[in-house]
This record gives C-alpha cells, structure tokens and sequence, in this order.
C-alpha cells in the first residue's frame, strides 16, 4: 500500500502562517491595489505551477524555485526567510527530489528553533521525506528519535500511524499491528481516520487474516487503496465475484488512480479463476 503523504501544516499554508506582510512605505493611491508581498507572489506562483500542464510545470517550478532563492539571499526579514526554507523544501517534495526535501526540511526546521512550534513540524516533514525516497529502515530509527524530542508534540499520533505504516513496508506486519493497537488505547479518536483504517487492515491481511481486515475495512471502505484491498480480501476468501466487483470499484474510484490498471488486471484475474 502507498503510503499517506499529509505533510502536516507545511506546502503554501506556510505563507498565511509566516509572512508579516508588506514592507512599510508609501501608501497607494485609493484606485490601485496594494502590492503583494514578495512572498506570497512564490506562493501563488507555486500554486499556480502544480496546475500547469505536465509539459510546462518543470520549467514553472524551476522559475519558483529561483524566486525563493532570492529571497533567502536578498530579504532581511526572519521570518520570511524561514517561510521560503519550509516552501522550498515543499517544492522539492512535491517534485520528487526526496533526498534534497529531506535535507531542506531539516534546514527549515534548524531556522524555526525550539520555540516556534514548527521545528517539530520540519523534523515530521523530513521523515516523511527520507520515506519517500525509499529509506524506510532510517526512517524507522529517526521516527523514534523524533518522539523522544518531541513527545508533547500535537503530531505524536501521526508519528505512531506512520511508523506503523513504516513496519508494514518493512514486512513487519505484527508489529505494526501492536503499534496500532498501542496507539488508539492512547487516542481513541484515531480509530476513525482513513489511514489508520487501512493501516490496520493492511496489517491483517498480510498475517493471513481477510476476514479481520475485512471487519477493520467495515461496508463501505473509504478511497481507492481501502476498496482494492477489499478485493483482495475477498479473493483470499474464494469470493472471487464479489472480489471483482470490489475491483471495479476501486478503478472507478478515481481515473488518474495509479491502482487503476492493477484494478481492471485483478478484475479480469478474479472472472479467469472463477471460469465467467
């Protein structure tokens, strides 16, 4: 299962959070606009980049990128400057280029300090990036790590689902489902969150349990991985009808789903074994 990308209070929300606005100077005249701070033009320019088509949204960014490269070289202003680390990093997490979020997560969180209630947000983040690179095995001593430091942290929930998430991959199945467990007798309210859902049903099924991930997934399963996982489940039962039905599902779900394709395939897989 792929894993969960929330990033936690970083990406663009970081401007309204950050930036004090514009410089003093001058006030306009009535009919014109005040300018936009500097800042939040890359944010919008950011923001409107992830919209462009595939073939114009590398360059798109490349030019974002430059932008906060100024203002970390020309803007005195602290906080701005921390808020184009932390939309930095953002930018190359969303471009693929893990290693380099990583790095640049913890670069941001360093320029936030202890006080500022964002350090623990960067060192989240940074995780979340060595993850996405594949890392998996570091990532699983960091999170620790990053609970010791942060252990009256507002994320110290989402650490634990995320290292549950983390053993899973790692093919760690039992532990993660020790891991959940632990975790809603701490926060019960976790127990309905999506991810935590599929966590746990994800973890049943690869102990060789469908029916209790089943019961976990419950009738209506949310999201396209949740809906897949059930077809799977029902395939390790024998219930191959019903199984390619919840395969049909899960494609129908969302058409740019990257499960899409392995969807239909089981599909057509479930009616072959079936003989229809």
């Amino acid at each position: 299962m792929t894993r969960e990308r929330t990033m936690h209070g970083l990406g663009c929300a970081l401007l309204a959070l950050y930036v004090t606005g514009a410089s003093a100077g001058v006030a306009p005249a009535p009919e014109v606009a005040p300018p936009m701070p500097i800042l939040d033009a890359v944010g919008s320019a950011y923001e409107a980049a992830k919209h462009l088509p595939a073939d114009q949204r590398p360059a798109a960014l490349d030019q974002v990128e430059l932008s906060l490269a100024k203002v970390l070289r020309d803007n005195p202003d602290a906080d701005d400057r921390m808020a184009a680390r932390f939309l930095t990093a953002r930018l190359l997490f969303d471009r693929g280029e893990f290693a380099r979020a990583a790095d640049a997560f913890r670069v941001a969180a360093r320029s936030a300090g202890s006080g500022s209630g964002l350090q623990d947000d960067g060192e989240f983040a940074a995780i979340e990036a060595m993850e996405a690179s594949g890392d998996d095995v570091r990532a699983a001593k960091e999170w620790k790590e990053w609970e010791k430091r942060n252990g009256k942290s507002s994320l110290l929930p989402h650490a634990r689902l995320a290292q549950a998430w983390n053993a899973l991959r790692r093919g760690e199945a039992q532990a993660a489902l020790t891991m959940l467990d632990g975790l809603v007798r701490t926060e019960p309210w976790m127990a309905s969150q999506p991810s935590y859902t599929l966590a746990r049903a994800t973890a049943s099924y690869v102990l060789g349990k469908p029916a209790d991930a089943l019961a976990a997934l419950g009738p209506k399963p949310e999201g396209v991985r949740a809906a897949y996982l059930k077809g799977l489940c029902l395939e390790a039962q024998g219930s191959l009808l019903k199984a390619a039905a919840a395969y049909q599902e899960a494609a129908e779900r969302e058409a740019n789903s990257p499960l899409r394709d392995q969807a239909l395939y089981a599909k057509a897989n479930a009616f072959l074994k079936g003989k229809d």
